[in-house]
């Protein structure tokens, strides 16, 4: 789970490099406002990457693989919003 502590701010998905082959992201259940999925562009106000609105059971799934968590930004229209997150590797 990952929580946006200033609104309009990218933060990174994850802090640290890990490689997975896929990711699913969706926005957490009690968000008041809508949030945005992608790379470091990512600007919740200016509408820059893939939005998510818990209202609509919307899920994003990496469009690439592999990918790097630590490249995923998510960004939300109000503070504390967020997302949560799975993903798979290759490790057993």
């Amino acid at each position: 789970m990952k929580r946006v502590s200033a609104a309009d701010h990218a933060e990174r998905l994850i802090s640290y490099s890990k490689v997975v082959h896929h990711v699913d992201v969706w926005p957490l259940t009690g968000n008041t406002g809508l949030v945005y999925v992608g790379g470091p562009e990512t600007v919740a106000s200016a509408e820059q990457g893939c939005e998510l609105d818990a209202d609509q059971n919307e899920v994003f799934t990496n469009p690439v693989s592999p990918i790097d968590l630590k490249d995923l930004y998510v960004d939300a229209l109000n503070d504390n919003d967020g997302v949560a997150f799975v993903y798979w590797t290759d490790e057993l």
